[in-house]
């Protein structure tokens, strides 16, 4: 059995979906931080975080980058994915659309004061035309609280970690907050009473709290 190892900042960003599939796997694995991010560029196959580190049983050792890879290569090793080319589509788009209202909202607080404000209403724009575009697609498909099929997939996973996190932001408003739908909130809940997603609620809890607990 592979052993795997999520390197990444001591925050949930752009690693968390990935923690969640392994998670919800019920895969071996565990969070190493960055300690020394001077070191990124020699340290890591392209420079940056997330990375994904896998020994396998015979003792190969794997490391690969790119959030979106990682996710899809998990997706595809856990069965969170599709062998259908059409459903496979769908699925990616579902998650650059995420990327694409997510990457401003996460962007915000790293840039100069005087450019927020375009990259929150950049959030907005995107937030407003995800939460109008994918009730359509979630209806469509039988509103049975899933983008695609009718079992727990990567997307579906994509979805709630994004909303989530969206939920924690100040910029989240009532009015964005009034375009989540009862599709949106039906997905929520599905993954919620999901028993092995609920498995991945409980052990994420005490780690996702360290995060904010002071040093």
């Amino acid at each position: 059995m592979s052993k795997f190892e999520v390197f990444y900042a001591k925050i949930a960003g752009m690693a968390e979906t990935s923690r969640c599939m392994l998670d919800y796997a019920d895969a071996q694995w565990e969070s190493t931080y960055v300690e020394d991010w001077a070191a990124l560029a020699t340290t890591t196959p392209y420079g940056r975080v997330p990375v994904l580190r896998e020994t396998t049983a015979d003792g190969q050792r794997i490391e690969f980058s790119e959030t979106r890879a990682i996710e899809r290569y998990l997706a595809r090793r856990f069965g969170l994915y599709s062998d259908n080319l059409v459903e496979a589509a769908l699925m990616d788009a579902v998650a650059s659309q995420f990327d694409d209202a997510m990457r401003p909202l996460t962007t915000a607080p790293y840039v100069p004061e005087a450019d927020r404000p375009a990259l929150i209403d950049q959030f907005r724009k995107e937030a407003t035309r995800l939460f109008t575009r994918h009730t359509g697609q979630l209806v469509a498909n039988g509103d049975n609280g899933h983008y695609v099929g009718s079992r727990t997939t990567w997307v579906d996973i994509i979805a709630y970690v994004s909303i989530q996190r969206m939920k924690q932001s100040r910029d989240f408003d009532a009015e964005l907050r009034a375009l989540m739908t009862k599709s949106h909130q039906k997905l929520i809940d599905t993954l919620e009473q999901d028993p092995i997603f609920k498995r991945y609620l409980e052990r994420a809890e005490p780690r996702l709290a360290s995060y904010f607990a002071p040093n």
